[in-house]
């Protein structure tokens, strides 16, 4: 049977020391670390070595060390380190890809604490350092030859894919050589793990516009709930999640006029966007990319590998009925159906790491002893997450079984084979160091 090893020691060798343990039947293509990965970023980049020159970052600024000592009085230290070294892989990441990217870095560490310290949301996991794990997860995956090849075939191959490029870069994947081919799949599977969850921030955006709307109404009644500006509308209608979008919106005909599908598919993105934190993290790669693209700062592989991780991260958290509008019944209910990963293969393996990682990663809490507050951390206890309510820890756990039914996930585990399936593939996932 396949398997992948996801131990704490070989994530942190994969995001450190440029080296990984070498995997049965690993193929040769794929980087062997986080740091081949931003080379092959670079490598894609239009001027390569113009994107190496400038891709060398400092460190961290005055402003993201004042949010990290804030956050460091209600995180453990392990935890702080841990972000400040995914803070730093950040950097690099911004620097090759644009380096005018480095100057947001501070927001990243600022929405974590804002979120750490929202009080309608003490449950809260961390998303800065799970969205490399879920990268390292997905690097693990890939090495299982029977995988990538079902992943690019299905990729290379699927529909609104094809329709796409054709449409917008006047190319057919199906003449691509399976060099590009590699490239492409590589560099989108790793951009949707490390930007996927980038929209969280938004989520809590529109609930505190509401919040104020209560308290001020005259200041936030002319702000729509979801704003976007007409220039940025016009390149998510033309954004690859766009295409999926149109191809199962309840509302939109084969033969509708092209004015009329621009305002069906504004709907649809104004609509969802304070319903779940993917759309928000879909648009903010589309927008990347776009303005990549009109510099020619990146070439048309890397475009095409943006909005691969475009659609990924706008599709995996809209699974729930609660979390969409306007897609016709199972269009993403259904998202990991396997004829649904024929279409979408790299969002489905994003929602398979996604769902892996989510058993050893962090949950923060408030305990309340001898009327003193403090935020603590459950590690968990291996794969096992308990169904029960601790009155003591006031702190709700729930077994694998039951997450996977939850988030539509029942088809991935095998009862019989006691297992994972992906693309109908079986993979024994474990934990141990040894």
């Amino acid at each position: 049977m396949n398997s992948i090893r996801l131990d704490e020691k070989s994530f942190w060798e994969w995001m450190s020391l440029g080296t990984s343990v070498k995997e049965p039947e690993k193929n040769d293509f794929l980087p062997e670390s986080n740091r081949g990965y931003v080379h092959l970023l670079s490598l894609m980049m239009q001027n390569h070595w113009e994107s190496i020159a400038l891709g060398k970052h400092g460190g961290g600024s005055p402003k993201s060390a004042r949010t990290l000592d804030h956050l460091s009085r209600h995180i453990p230290r392990k935890y702080l380190l841990e972000l400040q070294f995914c803070l730093a892989a950040y950097g690099s990441v911004f620097a090759t890809l644009f380096p005018p990217m480095l100057s947001h870095l501070d927001n990243l560490p600022y929405i974590e604490w804002l979120l750490h310290m929202e009080t309608d949301h003490e449950k809260y996991r961390d998303h800065l350092v799970h969205m490399f794990r879920v990268a390292f997860v997905c690097n693990r995956l890939m090495q299982i030859k029977a995988i990538y090849q079902k992943a690019g075939e299905f990729q290379f191959s699927s529909e609104h894919f094809v329709g796409w490029c054709k449409e917008r870069l006047n190319t057919d994947p199906g003449g691509w050589d399976t060099t590009r081919k590699d490239r492409i799949l590589c560099a989108a599977i790793y951009l949707c793990a490390i930007f996927h969850d980038v929209g969280y921030g938004y989520y809590f955006l529109s609930q505190y516009r509401q919040r104020l709307a209560g308290v001020l109404p005259v200041l936030t009644q002319g702000e729509a709930t979801a704003d976007i500006h007409h220039k940025d509308m016009t390149n998510i209608r033309n954004s690859l999640g766009a295409k999926y979008a149109a191809k199962y919106h309840h509302s939109l005909q084969e033969n509708e006029s092209a004015a009329k599908k621009e305002v069906i598919l504004s709907g649809f993105f104004r609509d969802n966007l304070g319903l779940n934190h993917s759309v928000a993290s879909g648009l903010f790669l589309v927008d990347l990319a776009d303005n990549l693209y009109d510099r020619h700062a990146i070439s048309d592989e890397l475009y095409v590998a943006f909005h691969l991780a475009a659609e990924a991260a706008m599709l995996h958290d809209m699974r729930g009925n609660d979390k969409r509008l306007h897609l016709s019944s199972g269009a993403c209910g259904e998202l990991l159906d396997f004829e649904r990963q024929r279409e979408v293969p790299i969002s489905t393996l994003l929602c398979f790491a996604d769902n892996l990682e989510l058993g050893n990663r962090p949950r923060f809490r408030k305990e309340i002893e001898d009327e003193k507050c403090t935020f603590c951390m459950d590690d968990g206890e291996g794969d096992m997450i308990r169904m029960k309510f601790d009155k003591s820890r006031k702190c709700l756990t729930i077994e694998p079984r039951e997450l996977i039914n939850k988030n539509n996930f029942s088809f991935i585990f095998d009862s019989e084979k006691a297992c994972y399936v992906l693309f109908d593939i079986p993979i024994n996932k474990s934990d141990s160091n040894s």
